[in-house]
């Protein structure tokens, strides 16, 4: 190589070694800023203890350090140990996203987020570099150049076999997944079926509030104000404190505002009234027409332990119980693994839990309500705790439904274990009459650009379906009833 080229490639790599000090100083300051979301983030992969957590973290942010310091300090070896350290970490994720773990990256900074392929590419890019730079090296020193260079071919493979031995002792390397036998459903009696639609005219979207009212809310003087405008004019219809609040809101009616914060509803009639309690252990609530409230709550002193609830000002009405599972929860652990959302569709109210394969359907007419269990069998959620934190443990919580409503008899329901549908959405279908499986409805889209695992938000109204997607994307549909043969 002459002078020349070799001066080109020192600055060459001096320019990268610099970029990726800058990188790994950036990441391990991100880490050190927001050290709670990063444990967070390794305990959601159900890999470590609470107790080992903290040893984990400070074990990578060494590591991190020390990479930093030699590439600064003695700069081969500094590259060395860095091929290691990013061998290892490339070992990590590919472990995380073989048995199911993976969920976005948490690394710190920008870098949170990036999905598993994004992180892999930047990852094996910068290994090709620092590979590229510790190559180049002269080394006149022949046993120490093979054992390095037999030591960076062990390492990945002596970590992965440690990881896997590791995952398979601990009895959690389980990625779930089923089989699903579904049935295309062509044409059948007492069936609502839906015809693509060109989404022309949206149905109009509902406020937090109603059709014609919204919410703000802000903070004042270590108070929780919300203030409740007409849509049109902007004109204050009502105003008070509201701590804690969540949105969207219950219900507001009659001058009353009721909410839920920290799994208790609250009520306030606005001004300088004070809010008051209605009650605890609430997992979800909604507003009934002309009935009250319809509330889950969560009992952790009795068997059956969820159960629904008919409440307006003055009393409450238990409705119905049942039981989720054999372990003995906390109402936050409850909270988690129930959640869900409630969906009104004429006389029917749905509640789709998100995490168990079961929806449950109020019918404003008898005031029962029943539990349908869909045709996916996803265990109850595992949870890890984290700086007092529950959280949902990776490979052990799977998603089972998105959303349901209910139509001429018939339950509907998005599932999220809908496997390799690529064309449009699928909606399952269930008899209320008896609460099994009827068969599937392949709702086509022309561009195939629908799928299950986009969606955001489902509004029925009248004879027209919306669906909303992450993306923006928006579909209409319309539902025709099937024959009378």
């Amino acid at each position: 190589m002459t002078y020349k080229k070799e001066v080109i490639w020192d600055t060459i790599r001096r320019v990268i070694l610099c970029l990726f000090i800058l990188f790994i100083g950036y990441t391990l300051a991100s880490k050190l800023l927001d050290l709670e979301s990063f444990q967070v983030n390794l305990v959601k992969t159900g890999l470590f203890s609470t107790g080992e957590v903290w040893a984990i973290s400070v074990f990578a942010l060494v590591v991190e350090l020390v990479s930093v310091v030699f590439l600064v300090a003695r700069e081969r070896l500094g590259v060395y140990l860095s091929i290691l350290m990013m061998l290892s970490f490339t070992a990590y994720i590919v472990m995380l996203k073989l048995f199911g773990r993976y969920e976005v990256c948490g690394c710190g900074g920008i870098l949170n987020g990036m999905s598993f392929y994004s992180h892999l590419l930047v990852n094996v890019v910068i290994l090709i570099l620092l590979l590229s730079i510790y190559l180049t090296y002269s080394n006149h020193h022949v046993e120490t150049k093979r054992w390095r260079s037999v030591s960076l071919g062990l390492c990945p493979v002596a970590l992965v076999a440690l990881v896997v031995v590791f995952v398979y002792n601990r009895g959690i390397a389980t990625n779930y997944r089923e089989s699903i036998h579904r049935i295309i459903l062509e044409d059948r009696k007492g069936i609502s079926f839906l015809g693509y639609r060109a989404p022309e005219v949206f149905i109009a979207e509902q406020s937090s509030v109603s059709d014609s009212l919204y919410i703000h809310t802000e903070e004042e003087n270590d108070k929780t104000m919300s203030y409740i405008y007409e849509s049109g004019s902007d004109k204050l219809v009502w105003s008070g404190e509201t701590p804690g609040i969540n949105l969207p809101i219950v219900s507001f009616k009659d001058g009353v505002l009721v909410w839920l914060s920290n799994m208790s509803l609250y009520a306030s009639n606005g001004g300088s009234s004070q809010p008051r309690k209605l009650c605890e252990d609430v997992l979800n609530a909604t507003f009934v027409e002309s009935q009250g409230i319809l509330i889950l709550s969560f009992d952790p002193h009795s068997q059956e332990a969820i159960f629904f609830m008919l409440r307006n000002y003055r009393e409450v009405e238990r409705v119905s119980s049942f039981k989720v599972t054999d372990r003995l929860l906390t109402s936050p652990q409850a909270a988690l693994i129930l959640d869900g959302e409630f969906k009104t569709t004429g006389s029917s109210i749905t509640y789709t839990c998100f995490y168990t394969p079961n929806v449950y359907v109020y019918s404003c007419g008898t005031g029962s309500v029943r539990s349908v269990g869909t045709i996916d069998r996803v265990p109850v959620p595992m949870l890890a705790y984290a700086n007092g934190l529950f959280v949902l443990k990776r490979g052990s919580a799977f998603k089972s439904n998105l959303f349901s409503f209910v139509k001429d008899g018939s339950l509907y329901v998005f599932s999220y274990r809908v496997g390799d549908y690529k064309t449009g959405f699928l909606l399952d279908v269930y008899s209320l009459n008896n609460s099994t499986y009827q068969g599937s409805l392949l709702l086509k889209d022309p561009k195939r650009l629908a799928s299950n695992y986009k969606l955001e938000e489902v509004t029925v109204q009248g004879s027209l379906l919306e669906i909303k997607q992450e993306d923006g994307l928006r579909f209409v549909y319309s539902f025709q009833r099937g024959s009378e043969k």
